[in-house]
């Protein structure tokens, strides 16, 4: 087996960009001026919140099927696994209330 180590110069790298990093935020700072954020509409490109929330829900969903499928093949799961299945009903009819609103 090979371990690979890094070299010194890769961490004298790394922390002079943190530093450098850290050093731009202070200077956004001084002088107590606050930097003025453009939010983006979801128009712009942006991804709003229902559609955010609806990508989670359909993952958590996903994540429910696999447990399901492994469930079958007869493996073994524990507690919080088998309750997360048992919230495939409400994952779905959130979703469906989500799409439709």
């Amino acid at each position: 087996q090979t371990v690979l180590f890094r070299s010194k110069q890769w961490y004298q790298r790394r922390v002079r960009g943190n530093a450098l990093k850290n050093q731009k935020k202070r200077e956004n700072r001084q002088g107590g001026e606050c930097k003025v954020v453009q939010q983006t509409t979801p128009a712009a490109g942006g991804v709003d919140e229902k559609e955010k929330k609806i990508r989670n829900l359909k993952k958590k969903l996903f994540q429910v099927q696999k447990l399901k499928e492994q469930h079958k093949e007869g493996k073994e799961l524990e507690k919080n696994q088998l309750d997360k299945i048992k919230t495939e009903g409400d994952l779905i009819a959130e979703i469906e209330k989500l799409e439709l609103s």
